[in-house]
């Protein structure tokens, strides 16, 4: 069962070096649903069960959710959710 870790503080963590030898970009489209999947769990993801959702939803493998969460930290739409963990998307319909 993949873990909050999984989703969110891999993304954090994990360098960008980690992708260089044959890096995942993901496409609009997969961003899209990786944005749509977290406004479906209420725009945070700070659970084992949000995170179960997120990947359910999106179908991505682990190393398509790292990607995708990193990307999305590049356009500054998923910012940290609180100091122990979790992201919040803060674009689209989850925009404060």
């Amino acid at each position: 069962m993949k873990t909050l870790k999984t989703l969110a503080l891999c993304a954090v963590f994990t360098s960008s070096a980690a992708f260089a030898d044959d890096p995942i970009v993901p496409t609009e489209a997969e961003l899209d649903s990786m944005r749509s999947a977290i406004a479906s769990v209420g725009c945070v993801v700070d659970t084992d069960e949000a995170a179960d959702a997120v990947e359910d939803a999106t179908g991505f493998n682990e190393e398509l959710l790292q990607a995708s969460v990193e990307q999305l930290r590049v356009y500054e739409e998923i910012i940290d959710a609180t100091d122990e963990g979790g992201i919040k998307l803060v674009s689209g319909n989850c925009e404060a």
